[in-house]
């Protein structure tokens, strides 16, 4: 099941934002001075929380299913006798 393409433009937005948000704050809490495994820490946590946005996403997307699909499916008839 692919998402439509306008969901995949949110999820797109959506990833970057949190991918910023998480750099945004981590970069405040982190003290000073800093080496590159800090800067380092700061993307993977971030590359985490974008994933499991991604990962959520598509996830509950697959679990629930198509309300169109369901519609154009003619209701099941009981078995004759």
């Amino acid at each position: 099941m692919a998402l439509r393409p306008g969901k995949r433009v949110t999820l797109a937005i959506t990833t970057i934002l949190v991918f910023a948000a998480v750099i945004f704050v981590f970069d405040q809490l982190l003290p000073g001075p800093r080496r590159p495994t800090d800067y380092l820490v700061i993307g993977t946590l971030a590359t985490f929380a974008a994933l499991g946005v991604v990962f959520v996403v598509v996830f509950f997307d697959i679990a629930t299913p198509d309300k169109k699909k369901q519609e154009e499916q003619p209701p099941e008839t009981p078995p004759s006798v």
